[in-house]
């Protein structure tokens, strides 16, 4: 399968706590949100509009044998780094999910370590400081693959 390179943008508010939450995707030419931040500046705060965006960088196809992955995305987020091989995911009742990157657990002789059930364990990377925020960013990604790539969704 053949996949094509692609860009997509999510705009990204401060929320009243300071965090930064996912709003909205967008598909035209990104504009400057109407989120502001503040900055103090000696007894003066001063506010400033923030454009805040998220960019899908790569898409690559993949099956894994037991069939439960279709592939890694690589995203840009707002503070320039990039996250590198999100993997979308398929649970047994067909829903799309996105696992964020982590590490295999070790013991001290370098062997996997694995749950009672025998699976490997893993540590996350990257997480997010709530329920929400994850499950918001995922949407947007997943809305952002299913109009860039939907021959994805079509299995």
């Amino acid at each position: 399968m053949q996949s094509r390179s692609t860009s997509s943008t999510i705009s990204f508010s401060r929320s009243s706590s300071g965090n930064l939450a996912p709003q909205q995707l967008r598909t035209e030419r990104p504009r400057r949100s109407s989120a502001t931040f503040s900055t103090l500046s000696g007894s003066q705060r001063h506010h400033e509009p923030v454009a805040r965006t998220l960019e899908i960088r790569r898409w690559h196809p993949y099956a894994n044998a037991a069939g439960t992955m279709r592939g890694f995305i690589s995203v840009k987020p707002p503070s320039d780094m990039v996250v590198n091989d999100l993997k979308l995911m398929i649970g047994p009742g067909g829903r799309y999910w996105l696992a964020m990157p982590s590490v295999r657990q070790v013991d001290k002789d370098g062997q996997p370590k694995r749950d009672t059930k025998g699976k490997p364990l893993y540590s996350p990377i990257i997480e997010f400081v709530d329920r929400e925020s994850s499950e918001k960013f995922q949407r947007l990604i997943l809305d952002a693959l299913r109009r860039e790539h939907p021959e994805v969704f079509d299995r």
